[in-house]
């Protein structure tokens, strides 16, 4: 007895140690494993944690710990890893050597670190790495060399650090053929010209600028013939130069939320091909100039997406916007709308998605949605609607996807689906629905999704579900269900 009471208390001795000075071993959770995930193990010292893993892991998660150091060949065994995740570490130190033997290596996120610089010697050997993300960390400046071992790199993140230079990002991007997407959100940056020499980068498609603090969006400094989308959400921006759109002519999305920008700052906007524009949260808010907002939007003779959120627009304006327009989607959120009166969609035949989460509706007129032949998505949650007018929907025979969530229905008048014949996906969760019975779903019964969760349900009728032959999906968690008479169920398969 005294001797197991001495192993136990060495093992537990041991142990706490182990977790003390972060020795704790990384190895895989089972034999067929690819890889292993040692998220949170409190390992400071990687190299010791990961030497028993086998050659043939593959990925190999090691995020959340204490490491400070990469150490030479720390990965000199694991030849087949594919994936490495060391976020939110404490890594400031990357010894020469340290990913020596990596080079089918194609993702590493090291963000959320104390990383200060890339020096190319660290990474020599990461040749195969398609995906790099670096962001939160302390990187200040990068010089022209310093991405030149990433010769197959596509994506990557340098995100939340004090770069504040677009310039010397686009200088060290250069010789990155393959290079589509570039994340740079909250870097600092102020201005994007860059003196009289042209920056051409050639493949970029995505470029994330957003939480910047640039004043002026002007690209004269650089081409990028390939870019598609364009996130400049939340800088201080004013001023656009309309003119340098010339160099990305192929623009096809752009994101400007947030920013104290008048919409006609961008009248003449030389892009043919874009078909989405977010303009929420502005200031001035969209709908303040509804002429004003059409003459811009005629320009764009391929735009099928309106992000117009938080916006001033009326309702009674909003056939304004469909006939200078041709959409498939608008999102109009967080847009005080109060009342939809008849035909206040009328003017968008094309429509096939429609967003109005938020926009104080209390009540929708039957014949709002004359003439959205083509609707195929409408989302009305977080509303004050508290009925269901009869024939609301009729005129939504395409219908597929309705979502009422956190209205205050109590009571569902089952007229209020006439027409909804094809409807596959209903949410009505959150909405203080009290009773559900065999006649509520009479006109929806090709249902295949219903959420019912978090009502005030306290019986499942007889035979309530019945008619829902083709139901897949019911979910009715958060009720206060007490009673199921009998057939309740009847019908689900």
């Amino acid at each position: 007895i005294t001797l197991l009471l001495s192993w136990a208390l060495s093992v537990a001795v041991q142990a706490l140690l182990l977790e003390a000075y972060g020795y704790s071993k990384c190895i895989f959770n089972n034999t067929d494993a690819a890889g292993a995930n040692c998220t949170g193990y409190g390992i400071v010292n990687l190299t010791a944690a990961i030497d028993q893993l086998p050659n043939r892991t593959r990925w190999l998660d090691a995020s959340h710990n204490s490491i400070r150091m990469l150490e030479v060949e720390t990965f000199s065994h694991l030849s087949s890893l594919q994936r490495l995740s060391l976020a939110s570490n404490l890594i400031g130190e990357i010894q020469e050597g340290a990913f020596r033997h990596l080079e089918g290596l194609n993702f590493l996120d090291l963000s959320n670190n104390r990383i200060c610089s890339l020096d190319p010697l660290y990474f020599a050997e990461l040749q195969s790495l398609q995906v790099l993300q670096i962001s939160y960390n302390n990187i200040y400046s990068l010089h022209t060399n310093s991405l030149k071992p990433f010769v197959s790199l596509q994506e990557l993140d340098l995100s939340f650090n004090p770069i504040s230079n677009f310039w010397l990002v686009a200088e060290a991007i250069q010789g990155l053929t393959k290079l589509s997407t570039l994340h740079l959100t909250c870097i600092g940056i102020f201005d994007l010209k860059a003196g009289q020499n042209l920056t051409l980068l050639p493949n970029i498609q995505h470029l994330s600028l957003a939480k910047n603090n640039i004043t002026i969006l002007d690209f004269t400094s650089y081409v990028m013939p390939s870019l598609q989308y364009l996130d400049v959400t939340r800088n201080n921006m004013t001023a656009v130069n309309v003119s340098s759109f010339h160099n990305v002519p192929n623009l096809v999305e752009v994101v400007f939320d947030q920013n104290p920008l008048n919409i006609s700052q961008i009248y003449g906007f030389p892009l043919t091909n874009l078909t989405a524009l977010h303009w929420s949260s502005m200031r001035p808010a969209f709908g303040e100039d509804i002429s004003a907002a059409c003459q811009l939007l005629q320009t764009l003779p391929n735009l099928n997406l309106l992000d117009i959120q938080h916006s001033k627009i009326r309702s009674r304006d909003l056939n304004f916007i469909g006939n200078c327009t041709k959409l498939t989607t608008i999102n109009l959120s967080t847009s005080s709308l109060g009342k939809l009166e008849k035909n206040a969609f009328q003017s968008f035949r094309s429509l096939e998605t429609l967003y109005l989460n938020k926009c104080k509706l209390t009540q929708i007129d039957p014949g709002a949605f004359n003439n959205l032949k083509y609707l195929h998505t409408l989302v009305v949650e977080r509303n004050r609607l508290k009925e269901l007018e009869k024939l609301v929907f009729r005129p939504l025979k395409k219908l597929q996807n309705l979502d009422l969530s956190k209205n205050f229905l109590t009571l569902i008048n089952p007229k209020g689906f006439l027409g909804l014949s094809g409807l596959k996906n209903l949410t009505l969760r959150n909405c203080k629905i009290v009773i559900v019975t065999r006649d509520t779903f009479t006109y929806v019964r090709k249902l295949v999704f219903l959420d019912l969760s978090s009502n005030s349900l306290t019986l499942i009728k007889h035979r309530t579900f019945e008619k829902l032959n083709k139901l897949e999906i019911l979910l009715l968690t958060g009720n206060r269900i007490s009673a199921i008479q009998t057939l309740g169920f009847k019908g689900l398969h």
